[in-house]
């Protein structure tokens, strides 16, 4: 008796009689080398476990490749901004210098070199106004720079 009931069972699940869905959980979770006729988004031997903590992996992926992206075009759009603050700061110093002001032509210029210190643009205007000033040990370390800062 004992011998046809296994007989039985084992035609039964070789003919494929029972579905994988309808099994007992031991039987489930039990290693196959049978293809499964369930889709399945994980392989027959992944544990439940195994399947979220794969997925969760793949979403944080997914969010630190977002934020890394958003950090680069964040970074892109203050460099630009800086780069307009500074031609900015350079033309009013320069304008500042055609009127004659020179203390605030200097504070413009030295604004310019804060937001991009190699604009040598910047240091000469610093090295311009000190020399008329008469401080001419600032005139010289500005215009070294700026010579630096061209390659020469």
């Amino acid at each position: 008796m004992k011998l046809r009931l296994t007989l039985l069972l084992s035609l039964a699940l070789s003919a494929g009689a029972c579905q994988r869905g309808r099994l007992s959980p031991v039987v489930n979770n039990a290693p196959s080398n049978a293809p499964s006729n369930a889709p399945s988004a994980a392989p027959a031997h992944a544990s439940p476990k195994t399947v979220l903590a794969s997925s969760e992996k793949a979403g944080k992926t997914a969010e630190a490749e977002r934020l890394a992206s958003k950090r680069k075009r964040l970074a892109a759009a203050r460099r630009a901004r800086t780069r307009a603050l500074a031609s900015a700061s350079l033309e009013a110093g320069r304008q500042m210098l055609r009127d004659s002001l020179d203390e605030s032509a200097l504070k413009a210029f030295r604004e310019a070199v804060r937001l991009n210190s190699r604009s040598a643009e910047a240091w000469l205007g610093i090295a311009y106004v000190c020399e008329r000033s008469g401080n001419v040990k600032d005139a010289i370390v500005a215009f070294k720079e700026a010579k630096k800062l061209w390659g020469m």
